[in-house]
């Protein structure tokens, strides 16, 4: 399909020799949904620079990992750079919060969960 000289132009693109995933699925590590675990793993607020709210108690990005250790194991059972699987979560953000601190707090959380902003 193509839509005038600059307008849309679709084409199918093939699977190369040097990579690429049959079926059109893309690069991204899948969602441990898509694996048969859990949909959700958990909502936290982000209350400041590198500190969530998890069930009415404030914790740090390793403390958060600590709770939820054992559905993390099941996403990456042999402890490898890229896990087989990302859990989703919720994240909310405290009233106030400057930008900088909420991006900076929202991307360590993205380098481990697929993070959804209600």
């Amino acid at each position: 399909m193509a839509l005038h000289a600059r307008g849309l132009a679709i084409t199918k693109v093939e699977q190369t020799a040097t990579g690429g995933k049959p079926g059109g699925r893309s690069n991204l590590t899948p969602s441990c949904l898509e694996l048969g675990l859990k949909a959700l793993l958990f909502e936290t607020v982000i209350r400041g620079r590198g500190s969530y709210e998890l069930n009415g108690r404030v914790r740090n990005f390793q403390e958060l990992l600590g709770a939820y250790a054992d559905d993390l194991h099941k996403a990456n059972p042999t402890n490898q750079p890229d896990p087989n699987c990302k859990y989703s979560i919720i994240v909310r953000s405290q009233p106030g919060l400057t930008a900088e601190d909420f991006v900076f707090t929202l991307k360590k959380l993205r380098s481990r969960f697929y993070a959804q902003l209600p």
